[in-house]
């Protein structure tokens, strides 16, 4: 799954994930991106678009979920939105 293979360093994707982010503090898990009140599958392909490092003693370079194709971007999308609990 690409969200495991571009997305792991940063984030918790999974419930289950025995390996734990790298870089952080502060980067939210996938469970609490979908979660967020305005997350649609569009919002989300849009900002893996233009995504950058948020920590200001890093390069401002595009993060990994940039370079994936648009058919990844919404098939990581469509799997961040399926982590929505009910409200």
């Amino acid at each position: 799954m690409v969200a495991v293979t571009a997305c792991i360093a940063c984030h918790v994707v999974s419930h289950d994930q025995t390996i734990e982010p790298v870089l952080g503090p502060g980067i939210p898990s996938f469970e609490e991106i979908a979660n967020r009140p305005n997350t649609t599958i569009e919002s989300l392909k849009s900002s893996m678009k233009v995504a950058r490092w948020h920590d200001p003693g890093m390069a401002a370079t595009l993060l990994p979920m940039s370079r994936i194709s648009d058919a990844e971007r919404a098939q990581v999308a469509a799997y961040i939105l399926s982590l929505r609990t009910e409200r």
